[in-house]
């Protein structure tokens, strides 16, 4: 991750959709600055000093800018989904797929609450939460992830486990996992 990559990342967001990024894109650039930081002590009174400033300063801007404007996205995708329609949902990074879950329970229930006077109970959440996993095989191994649900997952090659649905998605549209489907013949 760098400036350059964080620019480039930034401009094609400004496209519509969500532009496909890296699973753990926050992550990677919260450890870019953290480098430069740890780079900016090592340079105190430095003439590099300015320069890595202005990389911190440009990195953190940019991060803000990329984010809000995949939130904007993400909200009016969850809010189009809660409404009725089918919506594609793709290109969403870890900690993006876990605020879409959420967000879209939290419309769902206002629906439901407000439109209809109903009030979804928790029997009815688990019902749902017990479809929205997938039993996957992990290819590759990769570092842990908080899925959807909130819990933290460590994910080794070989790992036979289930996921929520969103988050086994992603891992498989990326080449790292693959679904099981019980009963199905190769």
């Amino acid at each position: 991750m760098d400036i350059e990559e964080l620019i480039v990342i930034y401009e094609e967001g400004k496209k519509s959709g969500l532009q496909k990024i890296e699973i753990e894109f926050y992550k990677e650039v919260r450890e870019y600055i953290s480098r430069l930081e740890k780079e900016k002590s090592r340079h105190m009174g430095d003439y590099n000093l300015q320069k890595i400033e202005d990389q911190i300063r440009t990195a953190r801007k940019m991060l803000k800018k990329i984010f809000e404007g995949r939130m904007i996205k993400i909200i009016n995708i969850a809010t189009t989904k809660a409404f009725g329609t089918e919506v594609e949902i793709k290109n969403l990074t870890l900690e993006e797929e876990k605020f879409y879950d959420a967000l879209l329970d939290l419309l769902e229930r206002a629906k439901k609450e407000m439109l209809e006077g109903k009030e979804i109970t928790e029997e009815e959440l688990e019902v749902r939460m017990d479809e929205e996993y997938i039993l996957i095989r992990m290819l590759e191994t990769v570092e842990d992830i908080t899925a959807s649900d909130g819990k933290t997952y460590k994910l080794n090659r070989e790992d036979v486990l289930t996921l929520p649905r969103i988050n086994a998605e992603a891992l498989i549209k990326r080449g790292i996992a693959e679904q099981i489907r019980v009963g199905e013949k190769k």
